[in-house]
């Protein structure tokens, strides 16, 4: 069983750690988790959640999907394969996206503060949920 937990540092950021669950909840964590970046990704670049999720082929489109799948999978430990099927995409897609922003995040610093930004925004929805 996985462990997760959410919660703040002592410096206010936001922190994703560790609690039992059951995989049922697991599951709608995971899920929750995956909605919030979406939202959040979506209101940042200002692309609709819908034409992300479509699938759509602009640079724009790719781009912000990327980014809900390697906050998804690297900074909230979500599956790659539950990451995958919430987004309609194969495994080996969402390991490609991730390895494609892993490479970005070290060239571009500018993209780090994006997802620093969206990350913010996830964890002030998560709290206003809770």
């Amino acid at each position: 069983m996985r462990e997760v937990e959410n919660k703040e540092s002592c410096n206010g950021e936001f922190v994703w750690t560790a609690m039992k669950l059951s995989r049922e909840e697991q599951e709608a964590e995971w899920r929750t988790r995956i909605d919030m970046t979406m939202e959040a990704v979506s209101e940042f670049y200002g692309i609709e959640k819908e034409r992300i999720l479509a699938g759509e082929r602009t640079p724009q489109t790719i781009s912000a999907c990327r980014i809900v799948m390697y906050i998804a999978r690297v900074r909230m430990g979500v599956s790659c394969l539950f990451v995958a099927n919430a987004l309609g995409k194969t495994r080996a897609t969402v390991m490609y996206g991730v390895m494609v922003i892993k490479r970005r995040l070290e060239a571009e610093p500018d993209l780090g503060k994006d997802v620093d930004e969206i990350l913010l925004s996830v964890a002030s929805k998560f709290r206003r949920k809770q």
